[in-house]
């Protein structure tokens, strides 16, 4: 027997020792509970919504969580209220009774729109079952990548097909590698106005506000609000802990663009991977400041032993641009994004590839 509650903040060991048994990440009680302390959307409203699910045996330990995030979503002048699913966890003995924590998900009454971004093939099968729906952008299980460490790329593969002298086998994959690479070779930098100039923070400021203003006016999309407290929070955790940092294009001290980029490795592989979380820029040179945003990304890479740089989803057009520099391409084992919508009106809109950037700024991806 297990009971269905929703879960405390005090019920954080035990929702920790839950996700290790499973080897799921689990950060550390102050980066998890500041999900909601810290999170604008309950700032303003209140702590109106739970932070989550737990199932609980009677003896008194966690066997099931569902974590539930709210975040603050803009399509035009809308306002959108969306919840996150966030570390859908059950024990095996338990997982006839894991459907009950996707029921109370979808069963809260105020969000708009709900969201499940790191979804297993098993998992994408009952959110489906609840009327969930694939982000309508086809390419978003296509992860682009290029190649910043040959040499530690290939010890990574080496490794995971568990084969002896890693090391040694790893220099003669950087050897071909490095080969494969003279007849590749990425398009040159772009030539930006000279008033113009990339820098590398860990801290959004006040130049964001007016940046997301711009932005909101010009992108008919949804999208994650994008202002100061929005991205602080978001990022928050990756740049304390130095998983991550933001590069800025600026021109007189006005934002042109930016990109984030968020740390993903394997540290079972020792693979040490990084994903394009955000892209964005404005203006007669966006391609341009876009452009040269992912050039500096990858050198970034090089420069500290980073063995691959990502990048999931983003428009269409976006996507073409980035195709240019992250030029290699794989597969995810399964679909990872889903979304529902609870508005007739908003459903309608949202079928439509045009009104997405989808990437992993949204729901869980990169928090």
């Amino acid at each position: 027997m297990v009971r269905l509650r929703e879960a405390q903040f005090d019920d954080f060991p035990k929702i920790d020792a839950l996700k290790r048994r499973h080897g799921l990440f689990s950060p550390s009680f102050s980066d998890w509970k500041r999900l909601w302390t810290d999170n604008p959307l309950v700032l303003e409203y209140g702590s109106i919504w739970p932070i989550g699910w737990v199932l609980e045996e009677e003896s008194g330990q966690i066997v099931g969580y569902l974590g539930n995030i709210p975040m603050t979503y803009e399509l035009g002048p809308r306002k959108v209220i969306a919840m996150a699913a966030n570390a859908w966890v059950v024990d095996e003995d338990y997982r006839s009774s894991a459907i009950l924590l996707l029921a109370k998900f979808f069963s809260q009454k105020s969000p708009e729109l709900f969201l499940a971004t790191t979804v297993s093939y098993t998992a994408g099968m009952a959110f489906k079952g609840f009327g969930a729906q694939k982000v309508p952008s086809p390419d978003y299980d296509q992860v682009l990548f290029a190649v910043s460490n040959y040499r530690g790329l290939g010890r990574a593969i080496l490794r995971k097909k568990s084969l002896p002298f890693h090391n040694v086998l790893g220099n003669l994959v950087d050897f071909w590698l490095r080969i494969y690479e003279l007849f590749t070779r990425l398009p040159k930098k772009i030539n930006l106005n000279n008033d113009i100039t990339i820098t590398t923070a860990d801290l959004f400021d006040d130049r964001f506000d007016e940046f997301w203003q711009r932005l909101k006016q010009q992108r008919h999309k949804l999208m994650f609000v994008r202002d100061k407290k929005n991205l602080n929070w978001h990022f928050k955790y990756i740049f304390s802990n130095n998983q991550g940092w933001l590069s800025i294009c600026e021109k007189d001290s006005q934002i042109m663009g930016y990109a984030i980029f968020a740390r993903s490795d394997d540290y079972n592989l020792g693979l040490r991977r990084a994903r394009l979380a955000d892209l964005q820029a404005l203006g007669d040179q966006a391609d341009s400041i876009m452009s040269s945003l992912l050039i500096h990304g990858i050198e970034t890479c090089k420069n500290h032993k980073v063995h691959l740089l990502e990048s999931v989803g983003f428009e269409a057009t976006k996507r073409s641009l980035i195709k240019k520099y992250l030029r290699l391409q794989r597969k995810y084992p399964t679909w990872p994004y889903f979304y529902k919508v609870r508005e007739v009106s908003l459903h309608k809109i949202l079928e439509k590839e045009d009104y997405w950037d989808p990437s992993t700024i949204d729901g869980d991806a990169s928090l």
